[in-house]
C-alpha cells in the first residue's frame, strides 16, 4: 500500500468505529434504534458523537438503563425517560422488545414530545397507571414551589 493512501484509510477506519458504536449504545435503552428522527438519542448531534445532550448524559452517569434513568425527566418536558422510549412503567429488560414501539420521543430533548395520552395511557403489571410515575413528582414539585412561594 502506498504511503499516499493512509490518510485516506485511517479516515474510513474512523467513520466506521462511529457507525459500530452507536448500535452498541441504542441497545442499551428500550427503543434506542427506533426514534423517528433521532438516530444518536443522547447526542446534541443527530448523527451521534461529539457532546452529549441532557438524557446522554444522565446515562452516562447511570452507567445503564435503571428504574431511576427510567423515572427521570431528563428533558424537562413533563415525560418521564421511560415514557418517551416506550417503557413507562420501567421494566424493559435489554434484548426484549419494550411496552411500546410507535410514536416515541427523545428524552435529551424538550422539543421531542410524544402524545401525553398515549405515553401516560398504560396499566404497569403492579396495576398502577404509567402516568403515576411523573405525576407524583411534578405533585411534590408543585407542593414545594407552593410552599416556597407562601413563605417568600
Amino acid at each position: 500500500m502506498r504511503l499516499h493512501n493512509l490518510p485516506l484509510l485511517v479516515v474510513v477506519a474512523l467513520a466506521t468505529m462511529g457507525v459500530l458504536c452507536r448500535p452498541q449504545y441504542a441497545a442499551l435503552i428500550p427503543n434506542g434504534d427506533n426514534v423517528d428522527g433521532y438516530p444518536a438519542v443522547g447526542h446534541t448531534n443527530d448523527a451521534g458523537g461529539g457532546d452529549r445532550n441532557a438524557f446522554g448524559k444522565d446515562f452516562s452517569s447511570a452507567g445503564s438503563w435503571t428504574v431511576a434513568l427510567c423515572k427521570l425527566d431528563s428533558d424537562g418536558d413533563g415525560l418521564t425517560n421511560g415514557q418517551e422510549l416506550g417503557d413507562p412503567c420501567c421494566v424493559w429488560v435489554k434484548g426484549t422488545t419494550p411496552n411500546q414501539t410507535v410514536a416515541l420521543s427523545n428524552p435529551g430533548l424538550t422539543g421531542s414530545t410524544r402524545d401525553r395520552a398515549l405515553a401516560t395511557s398504560v396499566t404497569c403489571p403492579d396495576g398502577s397507571p404509567a402516568a403515576s410515575l411523573y405525576a407524583s413528582s411534578w405533585l411534590v414539585s408543585g407542593i414545594v414551589a407552593g410552599v416556597l412561594a407562601a413563605t417568600l
